[in-house]
């Protein structure tokens, strides 16, 4: 039966747990990891819930009370031992999932998280994690910035498929993976969530194919590269042929017109706004003002 690994979907557990919102408790956050780890075996795998056989069935579990440990000479502080993991949590309901050699897997932070785990683990760090758990063999450079809100890099190279990453906190990840990308470009996607970025790297490495830079077209360009005549899209608009000729040539069309046009297209138009630090989606609220028509706009 085929379900991804055990290091893709502990990687999924990390990612979700940095998302979760935080614990005030160590019981809290116990509970909170073993719904997220109990919903992830359940959607990924067809392993039956079965503690009994946890060594032996693939499945991953939550920490078990029977492997709770002492922390010297950290009070309040509690260690759950796994087959290669550490679970730390804290009584004020942080919790940090260590490897055995330190490395810091995921971690949530309570009202106060003790300081000497180390440092929150970033994005594209949790990125980097799931790739190199999804494909041991890949070469991940990770180029870290001096201010941490710029530009973070992550190279990935593996079977013959490099793919570069950019990430920047409030902008999300450009996947880029073309080897005649040209110094100064954007990256050719973006993608604003973890999961989405890591499901299209996959799908890049094990499909060997590349991005493409995104395409500039004017209206009638993209109307024909979506191969409708002009007399089809008056139909889909039912205005007249010369209208829509119209409308393509103009440079100040209306934004209703433009998202008229577009949808008759088939798309979906979106604005968005680039700043130095974040890149905003622009939401048009309703009003009770007259609709901009494009039989009325175009006449």
């Amino acid at each position: 039966m085929n379900f991804p690994p055990r290091s893709e979907r502990l990687a999924v557990i990390c990612a979700r747990m940095e998302a979760a919102p935080p614990a005030s408790t160590a019981e809290e956050v116990l509970q909170q990891l073993d719904d997220i780890v109990n919903d992830v075996e359940d959607s990924l795998t067809a392993i039956p819930y079965d503690p009994s056989d946890w060594q032996n069935d693939g499945r991953i579990y939550p920490p078990q009370a029977d492997n709770e440990r002492d922390v010297p000479d950290r009070p309040g502080m509690r260690r759950y031992r796994t087959r290669l993991h550490n679970v730390y949590t804290g009584e004020n309901g942080s919790i940090e999932i260590q490897r055995l050699d330190g490395h810091c897997r995921a971690r949530e932070a309570g009202s106060r998280w003790p300081r000497s785990l180390g440092s929150m683990s970033t994005l594209i760090e949790q990125l980097q994690e799931m790739i190199q758990g999804r494909f041991p063999e890949a070469r991940l450079a990770l180029d870290r910035p001096k201010d941490p809100q710029a530009s973070w890099w992550l190279d990935l190279s593996v079977a013959e498929q490099e793919v570069t990453i950019e990430w920047r906190p409030k902008l999300g990840f450009g996947v880029s993976a073309r080897p005649d990308a040209v110094f100064g470009e954007r990256s050719d996607e973006v993608y604003e969530s973890l999961d989405d970025a890591f499901n299209r790297i996959k799908q890049l490495v094990l499909s060997r194919t590349t991005t493409a830079a995104p395409q500039e077209m004017s209206l009638a360009d993209l109307r024909r590269h979506r191969e409708i005549s002009q007399e089809e899209l008056a139909q889909r608009l039912a205005i007249r042929q010369a209208s829509v000729s119209k409308m393509e040539r103009r440079e100040d069309l209306l934004l209703g017109t433009l998202k008229s046009m577009v949808h008759a297209m088939g798309g979906v138009l979106e604005i968005r706004a680039h700043f130095d630090d974040e890149v905003i989606r622009i939401h048009f609220e309703k009003s009770d003002e007259p609709s901009h028509d494009p039989r009325t706009n175009a006449a």
